[in-house]
C-alpha cells in the first residue's frame, strides 16, 4: 500500500508538471501569435523557421538602413549652411551701404533698420539651431561616442 501512495504522488506530480508545461506552453503561443501575423504581413511565411543566421541578417541588414537614415539626414542639413553664407552677404551688403551713406541722419535710419533685422534674423537662426540642427547633431554626437565607446574599449 505505502508504494501506491508514493506512485500515486509521483503521478499526481507529473501531471502537475505537465499541466504546468502545457499552460507555459500556450503562453508562449499567445506571445508568438501577433508577432507572426506581423511578420506575414510583412512577407515572412507563418511556417518559416527563424534561423540563428537569418536573425544575424536581418538585424545587420536592419542597422545598416538606420545608418544610412542617419547619413542622410545630415547630408540633408548642407543647405543650412547655403542659408549662413547668405546671411553673410547680407550682413555685408548692409554694412557697406551704412558706411557708404553720407547724411547722418540716413545712416542712423539705415542702421536702426539693420539692427532690426539682425535681431529678427538672429531669432530665426535659433531656432533653426535649436529645433532642426541640435537635435540631429545631439543624436549624431552620441551614436558616435557610442561607437568609440565600443572600439576604444
Amino acid at each position: 500500500m505505502p508504494g501506491s501512495q508514493t506512485g500515486g504522488a509521483a503521478e499526481m506530480v507529473s501531471q502537475k508538471l505537465r499541466i504546468s508545461q502545457s499552460a507555459i506552453i500556450g503562453m508562449l503561443r499567445t506571445v508568438r501569435e501577433p508577432i507572426v501575423d506581423y511578420q506575414e504581413n510583412r512577407g515572412l511565411s507563418r511556417t518559416e523557421q527563424i534561423s540563428f543566421v537569418t536573425l544575424i541578417t536581418s538585424l545587420c541588414t536592419h542597422a545598416y538602413t538606420a545608418a544610412i537614415t542617419i547619413l542622410v539626414m545630415l547630408w540633408n542639413l548642407a543647405p543650412l549652411l547655403d542659408g549662413f553664407v547668405y546671411f553673410a552677404r547680407f550682413m555685408l551688403d548692409r554694412l557697406i551701404d551704412i558706411f557708404e551713406t553720407e547724411d547722418p541722419k540716413d545712416k542712423i535710419v539705415k542702421s536702426i533698420v539693420f539692427l532690426a533685422e539682425i535681431v529678427i534674423v538672429m531669432f530665426i537662426i535659433f531656432l533653426i539651431m535649436g529645433l532642426i540642427f541640435m537635435p540631429v547633431y545631439v543624436l549624431t554626437a552620441r551614436i558616435i561616442g557610442k561607437v568609440w565607446g565600443m572600439v576604444a574599449w
